[in-house]
């Protein structure tokens, strides 16, 4: 099931806070002691409902524990359920559920992409650029430096630049473990750059499926 699993005030009351409790350690939030079922999180000393919109959504894309237990909890809020969200740290092991991928929404969203790279000034291609740099900024210094390259060639060349970077960086930005830390493939965005209709794979849009003539 793709929920905001934090956002479920029927729990049993021993899950919610557990929830709550994890969360409140890894976002720092303060010590409130035992708060209430009704409002089971812990926010800078006070104990308040939970939401992932307003208190979790800011550590989405970090690459970090932080970042993994935001995933979790709340893969709505963050964007795991849609290829084409800002989030790049989607994968399973990155903290978003491996059901994501066979949601309702998932499943629309590749089935209305056309198979038709998309252009570098879209906005599909802007949150992509954005939701990289994004988690780029919580990379380690020495993995920093490949992240804001790749992602300023993006912002200059669009999906032009996948075969280049695949071969002078040795990455491919078209798979799940095509670099050093696994960002979703540009495939839902640049099917056309990575081969879908050749060799279709993860994150491609259902349209680049060679149909057999009638």
């Amino acid at each position: 099931m793709i929920t905001d699993l934090v956002s479920a005030t029927s729990n049993p009351y021993t899950y919610v806070n557990l929830i709550a409790g994890v969360l409140s350690d890894a976002l720092n939030s303060g010590s409130c002691g035992i708060c209430p079922t009704h409002a089971p999180f812990c926010d800078n000393g006070q104990c308040t409902s939970i939401n992932c919109q307003d208190y979790v959504l800011p550590y989405c894309y970090e690459e970090s524990d932080r970042g993994t237990l935001a995933r979790q909890f709340c893969s709505k809020t963050c964007g795991c359920d849609d290829p084409g969200s800002k989030l790049v740290a989607s994968a399973p092991s990155e903290g978003c559920p491996a059901s994501c991928t066979v949601s309702k929404k998932y499943i629309s969203r590749l089935a209305n992409r056309t198979c038709v790279d998309a252009a570098v000034n879209s906005t599909l291609f802007d949150d992509y650029a954005t939701g990289f740099r994004l988690a780029s900024q919580t990379y380690p210094t020495h993995f920093y430096s490949w992240a804001e390259y790749i992602v300023t060639f993006l912002y200059d060349y669009g999906c032009d630049v996948i075969r280049d970077i695949n071969l002078y960086l040795d990455f491919d930005l078209c798979e799940w473990e095509g670099t050093p830390y696994p960002v979703k493939p540009l495939a839902f965005i640049c099917p056309e750059a990575c081969g879908c209709k050749k060799d279709f794979r993860d994150g491609c849009p259902l349209s680049c499926q060679e149909t057999d003539p009638i």
